[in-house]
């Protein structure tokens, strides 16, 4: 479930209207919702509201990516202490994340 997460990010990242990596990058730092998720095999999984978002910051092509709840003021507060470290690369003009914990990695 964790990975086909991360494999949204990913297709939301090269599906947007602007192919360009470089910019795909520079606007990847901010708040995420995941809809669905496409998966091989033309399978679809799509997700109702969640109480979760991503916050992603990436700098220098090294960040992080965390989960946050949503306050009702507007504002966020960290939904746990983990959180995924993410090095981006642009590769054959893709933006390509890998992600890495303690436990795993993964692209």
């Amino acid at each position: 479930m964790k990975k086909a997460l991360y494999l949204l990010v990913a297709i939301v990242l090269t599906s947007c209207t602007n192919t360009d990596p470089n910019e795909q990058l520079q606007n990847l730092t901010g708040y995420w919702t995941i809809e669905k998720v496409e998966v091989e095999n033309d399978s679809v999984i799509e997700y109702s509201l969640s109480q979760y978002i991503d916050y992603i910051e990436i700098k220098d092509s090294v960040g992080f990516r965390k989960k946050l709840q949503p306050k009702i003021d507007g504002g966020y507060i960290e939904a746990s202490n983990d959180s995924e470290k993410i090095t981006a690369k642009i590769e054959d003009d893709v933006l390509n994340l890998y992600y890495s914990t303690a436990f795993d990695e993964w692209q």
